[in-house]
């Protein structure tokens, strides 16, 4: 099950012979559709440093990010 789309994709990773079925998307449409379900994004960790992301930072070498948000 591969598919790729405007802003995300979804795609069997290679781990756990591509028994594992990821979403890969980006900071910023992560963010559109945390807005579009009725939360406000209050920040994006990196999850190796556990450090804050900003907008408009390379994300590629962060495996994952952690939002948090709450409702509006």
């Amino acid at each position: 099950m591969n598919e790729t789309h405007e802003g995300w994709s979804v795609m069997n990773a290679g781990a756990h012979g591509f028994s594992i079925v990821c979403v890969y998307t980006t900071m910023a449409e992560q963010k559109r559709q945390i807005r579009e379900a009725g939360f406000e994004c209050e920040a994006v960790f990196d999850n190796a440093r556990g450090q804050r992301v900003q907008d408009g930072v390379d994300t590629r070498d962060m495996w994952w990010l952690h939002y948090v948000a709450r409702k509006i």
